[in-house]
């Protein structure tokens, strides 16, 4: 994201283009602010509230959301400088100022991606299966790679290369190395997406999921993957030659980046978000989890879990055939809250009763249970 300062250039520069992306971006920023604000919120309820936990992703979710709150905030107060600079107003701030806010709105954005990403990534650490390798070293590996990336980038935000000076007055050797990595930065942005979509498009294939936890899982890949198109449509609007103002006129260019740099984070925030929604509406529902957590339900199979001498197991059972459906030494995550030590949690096909035996075991009586990816719905 670079800012829409040109020099002199700039100031006598009254394109009408100009003026329709500075409205453009913030528009879109404040309509983005508000639809990212309250996908935050329900999930902040539905964790807090509802399924009273806190974890990693949420606490990075909370810091992406508050850097997102700070981004808008500096694209509102851009906007509105630009539209005096450019059309010939009352000009209350000097270029430095305008200067330095675009390099605070580039490190902002930078910070905000790598935060939203990470809290991706956190999400996916708790929702999969610890025993699956591949899922954790390809989400690790793309966090990491995403905020190597972002240190380089966020470090040349207080360059003289985020204005763009150097295109009219030569005085900045920083805008190829800059244009490279703010385009390699975006690539990786879409790679992260990619490597993310690849472990929810797994869980969708192979995890035996609901209807309903299939629609929010394909959700939150479709949302996720909108992200990464606006990454691809940010590196065409840098680096990309094309006989057309988009690309050739520096000011509608900056103005063009930033604003799909803001949908990039926006649609990032958001995309986690969506699986909060069947925890928001649990207490509407007619029959709420009493375990707190939405599993995969299913008409056939049944689990034990136990807990006991600090060893966790898990083990699924099929009624339809006896057969073991999944066998692991440890119990899903998400299930690991609601596991007390030295108690043994006995899932039936029955109602929603919950009893003590005589050996104090408490049985929780609900529909069978089968571990799937659905439980990133909790």
């Amino acid at each position: 994201m670079v800012a829409t300062v040109a020099g002199a250039y700039g100031a006598a520069n009254q394109d009408p283009a100009i003026g329709a992306w500075i409205d453009r971006v913030r528009d879109g920023a404040i309509a983005m602010y508000v639809v990212c604000t309250f996908m935050f919120g329900m999930r902040m309820w539905a964790r807090t509230k509802v399924l009273r936990q806190f974890g990693m992703d949420d606490l990075a979710m909370l810091i992406a959301w508050a850097l997102f709150t700070c981004l808008v905030s500096l694209t509102l107060v851009e906007t509105a400088h630009e539209k005096q600079y450019f059309y010939g107003r009352d000009f209350t701030i000097s270029e430095s100022s305008l200067v330095h806010l675009a390099q605070w709105s580039n490190a902002v954005y930078t910070a905000n991606l790598v935060a939203d990403k990470c809290s991706f990534g956190f999400f996916l650490l708790r929702t999969t299966n610890p025993n699956n390798a591949w899922q954790r070293i390809t989400t690790i590996a793309a966090c990491s790679l995403i905020g190597l990336f972002g240190i380089a980038y966020f470090g040349l935000s207080f360059t003289c290369a985020v204005t763009f000076d150097s295109l009219l007055t030569g005085q900045c050797n920083l805008n190829s190395a800059y244009k490279w990595t703010s385009a390699a930065w975006s690539a990786t942005a879409i790679a992260t997406d990619l490597a993310f979509g690849l472990v929810f498009v797994y869980l969708i294939v192979v995890c035996n999921l609901t209807r309903r936890a299939r629609v929010l899982t394909v959700l939150i890949v479709a949302i996720g993957s909108l992200s990464g198109l606006s990454s691809l449509v940010r590196i065409l609007a840098i680096a990309a030659p094309a006989p057309n103002s988009f690309v050739t006129d520096p000011n509608v260019r900056r103005l063009a980046v930033r604003f799909w740099s803001v949908m990039e984070v926006a649609l990032c925030l958001a995309a986690p978000c969506v699986g909060a929604i069947q925890s928001f509406l649990r207490p509407y529902m007619d029959h709420p989890n009493p375990l707190g957590y939405q599993g995969n339900y299913e008409r056939s199979g049944a689990a034990v879990l136990r807990k006991d001498t600090g060893q966790t197991s898990c083990q699924l059972i099929s009624k339809k055939n006896g057969s073991t459906v999944d066998e692991v030494g440890h119990v899903p995550p998400l299930m690991q809250a609601d596991v007390e030590r030295g108690v043994v949690v006995k899932v039936e096909a029955a109602d929603w009763k919950r009893d003590m035996d005589t050996s104090g075991t408490t049985k929780l009586k609900f529909p069978d249970l089968v571990y799937s990816a659905s439980k990133m719905f909790r």
